[in-house]
């Protein structure tokens, strides 16, 4: 396989345009597990979404972005972690 990606996270407006990738996962390496490789979750308001991003072999950090595809942020950053299953809570 090549390293280009088999899949996209994407936000974007109801015409396609606008399009910001959260998160295009590499089609090489190992993964972390095979399920659940992109979490994403939408703020209970709509205004934010908060996402992991695979980042290579058994890494993935979360980041936060305003709906609008503005504004990303890096939530986590530590060295070989694996953040994955995001949710919002109420």
């Amino acid at each position: 396989m090549d390293d280009t990606a088999r899949w996209a996270s994407m936000l974007m407006n109801a015409d396609g345009s606008n399009q910001v990738v959260l998160a295009a996962p590499q089609a090489s390496g190992r993964g972390y597990g095979g399920q659940g490789e992109l979490s994403l979750s939408w703020s209970p308001d709509g205004s934010k979404i908060v996402f992991n991003r695979p980042e290579g072999d058994l890494v993935s950090h979360l980041y936060l972005i305003n709906a609008d595809g503005s504004g990303l942020v890096q939530v986590t950053s530590a060295a070989g972690v694996v953040n994955r299953n995001v949710s919002w809570s109420n």
